[in-house]
């Protein structure tokens, strides 16, 4: 059993063998916990780093930390890909796509990923305000981005 406990206090055990990697051991203890579905993570006892979601869980691991995210699901992960390569945006699930920190991650690199942010999160006066702080040699003008797709 892994025991799995969140900054809260609230706790949980965790048979070893339903649990091949990380992710799997976060959604077990994030549904026994009642915990919504989000961006967690999980720190092993004596560790200072979150443990990699899809590689294979440790065999000493017997106590972890449930960090509970407010994050969508997989934020971390396409915000490494938008880093990586803007354009990634547009394959991105709609929750992601309507993430400020995100599209603006995308936009900081290459401007011209916007279009590919959510359309409700383009109309949004404060995206536009925030796209024209990163984006300074692009028009004053942002209502543009409201009219793309």
């Amino acid at each position: 059993m892994i025991h799995v406990a969140t900054l809260s206090g609230r706790e949980c055990q965790v048979p070893r063998q339903d649990c091949e990697c990380a992710a799997d051991l976060i959604a077990i203890a994030a549904r026994r916990l009642g915990v919504p579905r989000g961006d967690h993570q999980l720190v092993a006892a004596g560790q200072a780093e979150p443990l990699e979601r899809h590689a294979r869980l440790p065999a000493d691991v017997r106590c972890a930390t449930l960090l509970v995210s407010t994050r969508p699901e997989q934020w971390s992960h396409w915000m490494e890909e938008v880093a990586c390569d803007p354009h990634q945006l547009r394959w991105a699930p709609w929750e992601i796509r309507a993430d400020k920190d995100v599209a603006l991650a995308a936009i900081s690199t290459d401007f011209s990923s916007a279009k590919h942010a959510a359309r409700e999160l383009r109309r949004d006066p404060a995206f536009r305000a925030a796209y024209a702080a990163v984006a300074p040699s692009w028009p004053e003008d942002t209502t543009w981005l409201e009219r793309i797709y």
